[in-house]
């Protein structure tokens, strides 16, 4: 099949255009970096690098804005268009 058949569908992937690729990364390191600040909370302890002590409820605030986030990356990852490359 040639690339024009193959895309014609309309299907586009995460990994298509370099837009589209810093967009999941970063994305999928909110999403972690949201988990990890959860988990952060529940244990009360400090947050690695920054410092600040989360309790359960700072902890599920900042996991519930990076995961916001993260997805919205991903799904401007999905459906962004290319651009002006035409």
């Amino acid at each position: 099949m040639t690339g024009t058949t193959e895309r014609s569908s309309g299907v586009k992937r995460l990994l298509d255009t370099p837009f589209s690729i810093g967009s999941t990364v970063v994305g999928a390191g909110l999403i972690v970096a949201g988990l990890i600040a959860f988990w952060t909370g529940y244990q009360e302890s400090t947050f690695p690098v920054v410092g600040t002590e989360l309790t359960i409820l700072t902890g599920l605030v900042g996991m519930m804005f990076a995961i916001f986030f993260g997805i919205s990356l991903l799904i401007v990852a999905a459906f962004m268009e290319p651009g002006f490359d035409a």
